[in-house]
């Protein structure tokens, strides 16, 4: 039944769209714009600054739609339907997939909007971090790296790392965590990278949801809910506690 509800229900990557928005809302509106039209630039060129912000983005485990489709079986509610009875549930589940890949494109879709995400808020916690390590870091851009977890000592270890390996362009930070040296900032800034790509492109975690919400009669009586408590939780509740014109400007 839910993957009968899926095909025939969700209208796919135009749904999303207000993902690109959310770049803005939660990097600030100058950075925001500067990195984004700078990737965008490149990416009539070479598509360099794409391929290397992809490449980060799946090394923090994320920007796999195309293989995983996490995010569309996500928003259809089918991401915990692993046990599969019979040839009609085999035949449905492989539908959907393929749905969600070459029909209404939610996957490709979100491939792409993490992978562009992944370039500005890499961009945004490099930057911060040599700003915080130099102490010239702003309050708000501190509580943002805590709330992704680094603190004053990892985001100079970070700073570190970057100088070491890293490299700049005009508005983007490229980290080539690849060659880092040190575990700790790695598995900082890629913790720290996923998280905030979670949070960018709305992606529903279990938090998110009431329990009842996970079981097999809840999650079918609920289907296509979680998404949108997710968004009140990740995108509304957070925007309204943070309270700044970035949130406003990339609501209007």
């Amino acid at each position: 039944m839910k993957h009968y509800n899926t095909l025939t229900m969700l209208t796919g990557f135009m749904a999303a769209a207000p993902d690109i928005a959310r770049v803005v809302m939660t990097s600030g509106v100058k950075r925001g714009f500067r990195t984004q039209f700078e990737l965008l630039g490149n990416f009539l060129a070479d598509g360099n600054l794409f391929k290397l912000g992809k490449a980060e983005g799946r090394a923090a485990g994320e920007a796999w739609d195309l293989i995983t489709g996490q995010r569309a079986m996500l928003m259809g509610d089918i991401g915990d339907m692993f046990g599969v009875a019979n040839k009609i549930e085999r035949g449905m589940g492989q539908l959907a997939h393929l749905n969600f890949m070459y029909v209404n494109m939610m996957s490709r879709w979100t491939e792409f909007a993490k992978s562009l995400a992944s370039v500005t808020i890499g961009s945004r916690i490099l930057q911060d971090s040599v700003k915080w390590s130099k102490g010239t870091l702003g309050d708000k851009w501190k509580t943002s790296l805590a709330s992704a977890g680094i603190d004053e000592g990892v985001a100079k270890r970070i700073a570190v790392q970057f100088e070491k390996y890293g490299e700049k362009t005009k508005h983007n930070y490229m980290a080539n965590t690849a060659r880092w040296d040190d575990d700790i900032a790695k598995d900082a800034f890629q913790a720290a990278l996923n998280k905030d790509i979670n949070v960018t492109i709305v992606t529903p975690g279990l938090g998110d949801t009431p329990k009842f919400m996970s079981t097999e009669w809840g999650s079918t009586l609920t289907q296509f809910k979680k998404f949108a408590m997710a968004a009140t939780q990740r995108m509304l509740m957070r925007g309204l506690q943070e309270r700044d014109l970035d949130f406003l400007f990339g609501s209007i």
